[in-house]
């Protein structure tokens, strides 16, 4: 379960973020491609950030489209959530692969420009934007 790895990681970046002070809002964006089961991310975030700094604070979860590059034209696009639903639904059993795998996405996707099949995509987790803490100041995380 990659989420308890993901989610411990998150808290260790807002504890770091936030220097040790209680947040109340807590702002992540999620790579849609990532596999990531959000209501498990969410229950787990809530579980383990008991007793810390997030215990009380509202998670705001983003999923986000992942920019996808050719690495042989050096065009871009964005893999949108329509795009990956249109990908999944074509083989039922591609869903579970890419929660386990979420680099299996590349062996199903060409360049629209070129038809290479040589791709990139940068960012495959979740990361935390910002935090908001208890006394209204905003942190920007990157």
């Amino acid at each position: 379960m990659h989420e308890m790895g993901l989610v411990y990681d998150l808290l260790q970046r807002i504890e770091n973020c936030s220097r040790g002070e209680r947040v109340a809002r807590i702002h992540i964006e999620v790579n849609l491609v990532a596999g990531i089961d959000i209501e498990e991310l969410r229950h787990l975030f809530n579980t383990y950030a008991f007793g810390g700094v997030a215990e009380k604070a509202r998670l705001l979860i983003q999923v986000v489209e992942p920019p996808v590059r050719c690495t042989r034209c050096g065009y871009s696009w964005s893999f949108s959530r329509r795009d990956y639903e249109r990908l999944v639904s074509s083989n039922p059993r591609l869903r579970e692969t890419l929660h386990v795998n979420p680099r299996a996405v590349l062996d199903y996707l060409v360049c629209p420009r070129c038809g290479s099949n040589r791709l990139s995509i940068d960012s495959w987790t979740a990361r935390v934007r910002s935090l908001q803490l208890f006394n209204g100041a905003k942190i920007v995380c990157e």
